[in-house]
C-alpha cells in the first residue's frame, strides 16, 4: 500500500511538472508572437486630400450626434446620407470612439481636445445593422463600401468583419484599395484559429497566397490580454500587430459610454495609434512652415 501511494504521488509530482511546462511554453509563444507583430510591415498612411485624414468606418453606423465624435464627422456626407449613422447596434459608434480617442477609462471627463488632431474626419458605411435584409446583404454592402473608398480617395478605411471564404470581389474592392495607396486596418477574428491554417478576409489578404499578391496596405490586427498574452478569443499564427483589448470604453449611441472587447476594438486602438503618429507628422510639418 505504502509503494502504491509513493507511486501516485510521483506521477501526479511528474504530471504537475509537465502542466507547468507546458503552460510556460504555451505562455513564451503567446509573447513571442506578440513580439514579432513588431516585424509587420505595411505601406504608410498617404494624405490623398491636402489638410485631411480621411478615415471610413465600415461597421453598423456612427452617431453622428454624440458630443465627442460630432466635431470629427463629416456633416457634409451625414446631410447626404443620414441613414448611413443610424446604429442600432452601438458597435460602430464604439469603435469610432476608439479610433478617435483610444481606450477611455475616464470617458465622461474626455472633451474634443482629447482626441486626435483636427484634421482626422470619419464618415461612416454601413455594412449592416440589426435589420435583416442589411445583415443579409453585408458582403455586398462591404464591398460598395470599399469601392465607394475607392472612388472618394479616402486615405484609411477601418473595417471590423471578417469571413472565412476568400471573395473574388472583396479581393478586387481591397486590390484597388491597395493601387491607391488606401490603408485598410482591419480585425484579424475572435475565433482563436490559428490563421495559417484556418485563413480570415480581408485580414488574410495581407499575407501571400497562391495566385495572391501581398497586399501590404492591409493591417490585421489581434487583441492580447493585460499580460501581453495572447488574448484567449483572437485568432493568432501570422505576424501581426496586437492591441490589449480586455473591455475598453468608449462611446455609445444616445451621449452614453460602455465597454466591449475583441479583435474590432483592438484594430481601432492600433488605429488610434497611427493616426496620433500622423497627427504629430502634420504638427511638424505646420512648424516648419
Amino acid at each position: 500500500m505504502e509503494k502504491l501511494i509513493r507511486t501516485l504521488f510521483r506521477i501526479n509530482v511528474a504530471l504537475g511538472i509537465i502542466i507547468i511546462i507546458l503552460v510556460a511554453l504555451m505562455m513564451r509563444t503567446a509573447k513571442a508572437d506578440v513580439g514579432d507583430a513588431q516585424k509587420f510591415q505595411h505601406i504608410p498612411m498617404k494624405l490623398h486630400r491636402a489638410g485631411v485624414i480621411r478615415i471610413m468606418v465600415i461597421d453598423t453606423g456612427v452617431d453622428f450626434g454624440h458630443p465627442l465624435l460630432r466635431s470629427y464627422i463629416d456633416q457634409y456626407d451625414v446631410i447626404k446620407h443620414v441613414d448611413q449613422y443610424v446604429d442600432d447596434w452601438p458597435h460602430g459608434t464604439h469603435i469610432a470612439g476608439l479610433i478617435l480617442y483610444g481606450p477611455m477609462p475616464n470617458a465622461k471627463r474626455l472633451n474634443i481636445k482629447d482626441g486626435v488632431c483636427e484634421e482626422v474626419q470619419i464618415t461612416s458605411c454601413k455594412y449592416t445593422s440589426r435589420n435583416w435584409k442589411d445583415q443579409r446583404d453585408s458582403l455586398a454592402n462591404e464591398i460598395a463600401c470599399l469601392n465607394r473608398a475607392y472612388d472618394e480617395d479616402f486615405d484609411v478605411v477601418n473595417y471590423s468583419s471578417y469571413g472565412p471564404d476568400f471573395i473574388q470581389k472583396e479581393y478586387e474592392a481591397v486590390k484597388k484599395l491597395h493601387d491607391k495607396g488606401i490603408l485598410l486596418v482591419t480585425s484579424a477574428g475572435n475565433t482563436h484559429l490559428n490563421l495559417k491554417d484556418f485563413p480570415f478576409y480581408p485580414s488574410g489578404y495581407a499575407f501571400p497566397t497562391k495566385g495572391t499578391i501581398i497586399m501590404d496596405n492591409v493591417i490585421p490586427v489581434g487583441a492580447v490580454s493585460n499580460s501581453l498574452a495572447e488574448a484567449s478569443y483572437s485568432n493568432h499564427g501570422q505576424i501581426m500587430p496586437m492591441e490589449i483589448s480586455e473591455g475598453e470604453v468608449s462611446t455609445l449611441p444616445n451621449n452614453s459610454y460602455g465597454p466591449m472587447h475583441g479583435t474590432s476594438q483592438a484594430a481601432a486602438i492600433h488605429l488610434h495609434r497611427l493616426l496620433v503618429e500622423k497627427c504629430k507628422e502634420l504638427d511638424n510639418l505646420k512648424l516648419k512652415k
